[in-house]
Order: C-alpha cells, then structure tokens, then sequence
C-alpha cells in the first residue's frame, strides 16, 4: 500500500498592516455592522479561528486570497478598540500563479449568501479563467463549461 502524505500547512503570524485587501475580491461586507459582529465573534474567541490564504507580493507584503473579513475585523479591533492583541492575523502564505488566486477568491467565496449579481460575476470570471488559461485547471478540463462549472460548484446546469 502506498501512503500519501499530506503537505504541511504551516501558521505565519502577519501583522495587518502587511495584508493587503485583492483588487479582485468582489463581495465585501454589506455593511460596518456585519464587520463590527465579526470583530466581536473574534474578541470572544480570542483568537481568529481561520488562517487567512495569503499570496506574497514583497518581501513583506501578502496580497489577502481568502479572509478579508476577518482581516477588515482585527484592523478595527486594533484600531478603534485598542485590542493590540489582534494586531499579528495567523496566515497561510501559498506559492501560486495569480490566475489561481483570483480563482480561489471565487471558490472561497461560497458561505455567505450570494446576490444573483455576484452568482453571475463568478461564474464569469470563472469560465474566463478556465478558458483562458487551461493549464491552471487540468482537473476540470474536457466537457461543456456549463457542467464543468456546476460541478465544481455544486451547482444545477441552470
């Protein structure tokens, strides 16, 4: 039998002000409220309970892949609440092309509630990617783009 092991994901600690937010993130928080509800989620925990993805730019400078949120949260506890002890955000750095990390800001952002807008949006920018860049995405390859994309997404072909 022949083990598979797993690649290590290892914790950086990043301070926030070396995060930067995605040009290509395209669903924010709906308002200061839904920030302000998370920062108090993550003050009661004590900790941000998820790794950021993070993408590096600069020697120290990380473009945010997946977690603007959480980060958007922790700059408010620091800065409007004093909380230093939210300063350092644990991340994961991940060495991929920027076709993949605007990808993965699509396939992350699944948890919320989409607007039909911005079900549309990431499907666009999907099939775009998919199309445009083939060698990205092998695993997906082959078939219609309408089936490749709804069963990626766990979504009907409709």
């Amino acid at each position: 039998v022949k083990k598979t092991t797993h690649p290590k994901r290892i914790t950086k600690w990043i301070h926030y002000t070396k995060l930067a937010k995605n040009e290509k993130q395209y669903c924010d928080a709906k308002d200061k409220e839904e920030i302000e509800g998370l920062a108090d989620l993550i003050e009661a925990d004590g900790m941000v309970l998820q790794d950021l993805l993070v993408k590096k730019i600069d020697t120290d400078a990380y473009k945010i892949i997946a977690g603007h949120k959480r980060h958007a949260a922790c700059k408010l506890l620091v800065e409007e609440r004093d909380k230093k002890e939210f300063e350092f955000l644990p991340c994961f750095e991940q060495n991929i092309s920027e076709v993949q990390a605007e990808f993965q800001i699509y396939s992350s952002n699944c948890h919320h509630e989409e607007t039909p807008y911005e079900i549309m949006h990431k499907l666009e920018r999907m099939q775009y990617l998919i199309n445009n860049y083939p060698e990205e995405f092998p695993e997906i390859q082959g078939g219609r783009m309408v089936e490749r994309l709804a069963k990626k997404y766990n979504l009907s072909r409709s």
